[in-house]
């Protein structure tokens, strides 16, 4: 039997919804050390990759490793039940493989939810090596997202060693975004070495707004021409993190 209290309905719904921007159904890899979720998307542009740890929850119980696999939009709609701040137990019976999902509050509610055949291959995590990375706010890169979506659907991002760079161009206008490496939206700037690469902004865009939900705080980091990964701390040391793959430009 697993068990976990979620002491955030809201902040965990956020979370899980940030995993559904990528993917419908997701395995849920459950040990005793914790929760994790790796997916890529179903073009293989991008992957998502959640750890919460067993501290990120206010009540962890699980005897033996186990996946589960769930369609993300059901668990989403029913988390949506509970309000902000309301406790929310999640338990799984390994026997019936149907897990059942409790709020309390004036009234308590029970949910049953059917998981699904879990697949058994495994994302592995990419190894990169990243020369550019920038911690900053949340706020500030959607608020530059929010502003390149209205000139075009591709955006670069570069760094000199004192500075961000983002460049976004359609097929009349273009903007120039930069964040200098001692900009109040700036926490932590390392650039090991001129970076520059080009993504695709809808898939970003999402990525930010999702992950923007659930931290304040994001860490951006990328080589020239190689992906880019978009991580998002979470309390406990938890973490969301996206993988998003360049676009190459033919020549």
């Amino acid at each position: 039997m697993f068990k976990a209290v979620i002491s955030d309905a809201k902040l965990f719904r956020n979370i899980i919804s940030a995993v559904s921007t990528l993917v419908e159904e997701a395995n849920l890899d459950l040990d005793p050390e914790g929760l994790e979720v790796r997916a890529m998307d179903p073009s293989h542009v991008a992957m998502v990759d959640l750890d919460l740890p067993r501290d990120a929850f206010q009540e962890y119980e699980c005897p033996q490793s186990v996946t589960i696999r769930l369609g993300l939009d059901g668990l989403i709609k029913l988390l949506k039940r509970a309000k902000a701040n309301e406790k929310v137990m999640i338990t799984y019976n390994m026997e019936t493989k149907k897990i059942e999902l409790t709020v309390r509050n004036e009234v308590k509610k029970e949910f049953i939810i059917s998981t699904l055949e879990a697949v058994e291959e495994k994302t592995p995590t990419p190894k990169i090596t990243f020369k550019s990375r920038v911690k900053m706010t949340s706020a500030s890169l959607r608020e530059i997202i929010d502003d390149a979506q209205a000139i075009g659907d591709s955006i670069i991002f570069e760094t000199t060693p004192e500075k961000l760079i983002v460049l976004v161009e359609g097929e009349l206008n273009s903007a120039k975004f930069e964040l200098d490496k001692n900009s109040p939206a700036v926490v932590e700037f390392t650039a090991e070495e001129p970076s520059k690469a080009s993504f695709n902004l809808t898939y970003l865009a999402d990525m930010v707004r999702a992950g923007a939900s659930s931290s304040e705080i994001l860490n951006l980091e990328f080589s020239t021409n190689m992906p880019l990964k978009l991580e998002f701390p979470l309390p406990q040391s938890g973490s969301l993190s996206y993988y998003l793959a360049p676009r190459i430009e033919a020549e």
